[in-house]
């Protein structure tokens, strides 16, 4: 697209980061925080604190054939990332992150399976989705996946190609792994570098 087009698109009040298609939904971020939404329901909120201003995130809630209603997505403050997809896709579901959260690169949070796990006899739905939740101060490692119906809490780091699938309530935590466990309690981290930690000590 040439940049003509682009300035006809903004003066017509399109949004190449925003795509919308439904009713009574919400979104709030800071315009250059590279953030990307796409919503397909109803009533649905999107809110990344508006002093954060490079937050590179895509935000699906529902899909074209599967419209999602009530979802909300929080980012607080001080929180940075380096590449983060979210998704729910299934009604009233929530992800909520803390403040000064830190992500790498290719992090998945899913707060859905996408698809449907249910009991022959009885037809029950078994993998229902409803929330995830990082509290403050969490640094989450390249590659990694968190799925749906977990907690982390405060001070805790998601080492590198982890693949979380509970809850946590332990903080100050080294969580690792595929599945992900406890390595190590007791911790907190900077985002200072190695070097001038000790240089500051």
């Amino acid at each position: 697209m040439g940049i003509f087009q682009k300035l006809i698109d903004i003066a017509r009040g399109k949004n190449e980061y925003l795509q919308i298609h439904g009713k009574g939904n919400e979104v709030v971020l800071c315009r250059k925080s590279k953030t990307k939404v796409i919503i397909y329901g109803n009533n649905n909120k999107v809110f990344i604190d508006e002093s954060i201003k490079r937050f590179p995130c895509t935000v699906y809630i529902g899909v074209v054939d599967c419209p999602t209603d009530g979802c909300t997505v929080t980012v607080k403050k001080g929180c940075t990332s380096n590449g983060i997809t979210i998704r729910c896709f299934e009604d009233n579901s929530k992800v909520e992150i803390g403040e000064d959260c830190m992500f790498s690169a290719n992090i998945a949070i899913e707060c859905t399976d996408t698809h449907a796990v249910f009991d022959i006899n009885t037809k029950e739905l078994l993998n229902a989705g409803s929330f995830v939740k990082l509290g403050n101060h969490v640094w989450v490692g390249a590659d990694t996946s968190i799925l749906k119906n977990t907690n982390i809490p405060n001070n805790c780091i998601i080492g590198r190609q982890s693949l979380v699938t509970k809850s946590f309530e332990e903080e100050n935590c080294l969580i690792a792994g595929s599945p992900a466990q406890i390595k190590k309690k007791n911790i907190n981290w900077s985002r200072l570098r190695p070097k001038q930690y000790q240089a500051q000590k």
